[in-house]
């Protein structure tokens, strides 16, 4: 079974080591560094998806195995705009 959910401060670690996993198979996607990345204190990890829209995809209990974020532009002009981000 799948289950697709918003991710909160709770799974701050889950999140950090799969972006982390993320990072080292594909580092040329992401516009972080992997070190400045595994030297991030987890409660800003956690701070940042309770900020933001995380989403995370569960499968067969096996813990976070997808992520996804989305964060909308906050200009008044660029309201109507966003971003897909970690995906």
């Amino acid at each position: 079974m799948t289950d697709i959910r918003r991710l909160t401060a709770a799974d701050a670690a889950a999140f950090h080591a799969l972006r982390l996993e993320a990072m080292a198979a594909e580092p040329e996607s992401f516009g972080t560094d992997i070190l400045e990345e595994q030297a991030k204190p987890i409660d800003r990890i956690a701070a940042t998806l309770g900020a933001t829209a995380v989403f995370g995809g569960f499968v067969d209990g096996e813990g976070l195995c997808a992520m996804a974020g989305f964060a909308r532009h906050e200009a008044l002009r660029e309201r109507h705009k966003g971003r897909v981000w970690s995906m």
